[in-house]
């Protein structure tokens, strides 16, 4: 499948880590600057109690760190008041309804491809078409047995607490939801589409990026990751390549305040490869991917 929002939501939550070769790459990357090191790893939100243990390198670098950045800080966050928030960003401030947002036409495809996956348009008739892709994408994956609370952010943000590690955000929750929520109507419509390609599609999606992680190689990892975005530029624009800027950005400014602390960089896997990647737009470093 070569669609942007299950490719984006795969690439981010069903990566088996505990499947990688021994000896082989791993996606975590080591920056030393003058000042401090930082440790970028790509993380996975959704996984399964099957994909542990992780490999000894994942261990060893959050022993090495002294602080945690994540792309939001989970250590703060309020479960229950980040879902409302949600819930109230992903509808329309008029109310209006997702077939008044996207055209009976593009509501009876939506239907139809829902219906196929057996999935009630009831759930998705008063979100706003990316809030309900999001959805789609999401009940998907915990059909099939993928959980946040197995999610490297869930498990990583546990051992820091208890290991007394500070841990911090690179962004809000409302700026992240507003790299979604401030996209034309069109571009949230195919991303809700893209969600509820049919079930074999998906599955050939997952082994596709599978493979590409296992081998290691970071160009054909990057290929696999960005291709169902190449037909949408303003979801990449958007979701990504802002989001990298401005991450850079805040590494910058850490690195230029800080002396000889080790900073363990949590974030989404596809904001780590390709040439958009936060490393590329921190420019002046050198970052070296590690392996197990």
């Amino acid at each position: 499948m070569t669609t942007a929002i299950f490719r984006y939501a795969l690439l981010l939550t069903l990566l088996c880590f505990s499947s990688l070769s021994h000896g082989g790459p791993v996606p975590i990357w080591d920056i030393q600057t003058a000042n401090n090191r930082f440790i970028l790893m790509g993380s996975v939100h959704y996984l399964r109690p099957s994909d542990y243990p992780l490999p000894a390198a994942f261990d060893q670098v959050f022993d090495d760190a002294d602080v945690l950045l994540m792309e939001i800080d989970m250590d703060s966050m309020d479960q229950m008041q980040s879902m409302l928030q949600m819930e109230q960003t992903g509808k329309h401030p008029s109310g209006k309804g997702l077939k008044e947002m996207i055209g009976a036409s593009r509501y009876r495809e939506v239907a139809m491809r829902a219906e196929a996956l057996g999935i009630p348009m009831m759930l998705l008739d008063d979100k706003e078409p990316w809030y309900a892709g999001m959805l789609v994408s999401q009940l998907r994956l915990l059909a099939s047995g993928f959980q946040p609370g197995w999610g490297i952010e869930a498990q990583f943000s546990q051992k820091a607490a208890m290991a007394g590690k500070e841990i911090n955000g690179l962004e809000t929750l409302e700026e992240q939801l507003a790299a979604l929520d401030t996209l034309s109507l069109d571009t949230q419509t195919d991303f809700l589409l893209e969600s509820l390609n049919p079930q074999q599609e998906t599955d050939e999606e997952m082994q596709q990026v599978l493979r590409a992680w296992k081998t290691g190689d970071e160009q054909l990892l990057a290929d696999t990751m960005h291709e169902g975005m190449a037909t949408m530029p303003e979801l990449y624009e958007s979701l990504l390549v802002e989001r990298n800027i401005k991450w850079a950005r805040t590494l910058e400014q850490l690195d230029q305040r800080n002396q000889n602390k080790t900073f363990l960089v949590i974030v989404g896997a596809m904001h780590l490869v390709g040439k958009d990647s936060v490393q590329q737009q921190w420019y002046g470093v050198s970052a070296t991917q590690l392996r197990e």
